[in-house]
């Protein structure tokens, strides 16, 4: 294209430009979208439009009754009074010292067999997914010693500290 077209292309676009404007220049813009509407207003329905003033009077009346520090001022926090501790009577003997707790088994039992011409038994125990095989008198891993088994439990001893337990019976395991 040559100079010449360009500028009379120009000088179109410039004169469809001017006339636009021209008949646009005294109107209001349009607004797009929603229009207002013709309805009149109407106030909402309030029963009494005044203020509550004993609502008012009960916040200008409230005291505070809280602690009352200076949150600017750096200092170790006051520390609540202690309730008195009671004194113990030195007439009284000491309270015993309380006794071990109780012993836990992480056995679980699930059964016997007996030999019947010697009446010695044998107990099934079950530790996880591990089951052993310990008759009266014998140990389980070096910790418990099997001391009775009967027909529904089995006593037990731990070695080290020489508690004592019992273990009920309970349903065999499934077999998988």
């Amino acid at each position: 294209m040559s100079n010449r077209v360009k500028l009379i292309l120009l000088a179109v676009l410039v004169a469809i430009f001017a006339v636009v404007l021209y008949l646009n220049w005294g109107r209001a813009p349009q607004l797009l979208g929603i229009q207002a509407s013709d309805a009149r207003f109407t106030p909402l329905d309030v029963d009494s439009p005044a203020l509550k003033g004993y609502l008012l009077q009960r916040i200008r009346d409230f005291k505070y009754s809280g602690r009352h520090d200076n949150i600017f001022v750096y200092r170790v926090p006051r520390q609540p009074a202690m309730p008195a501790i009671p004194v113990r009577d030195p007439n009284l003997p000491p309270d015993p010292p309380p006794g071990p707790p109780p012993l836990v088994l992480p056995y679980r039992f699930f059964g016997y067999v007996m030999n019947l011409p010697s009446g010695n038994r044998r107990g099934f125990f079950q530790s996880g997914e591990d089951i052993f095989i310990a008759a009266e008198g014998e140990t389980l891993q070096n910790r418990f010693r099997v001391l009775r088994i009967t027909n529904n439990s089995a006593e037990v001893e731990e070695l080290a500290s020489g508690r004592r337990a019992t273990v009920q019976i309970e349903e065999a395991p499934p077999i998988a």
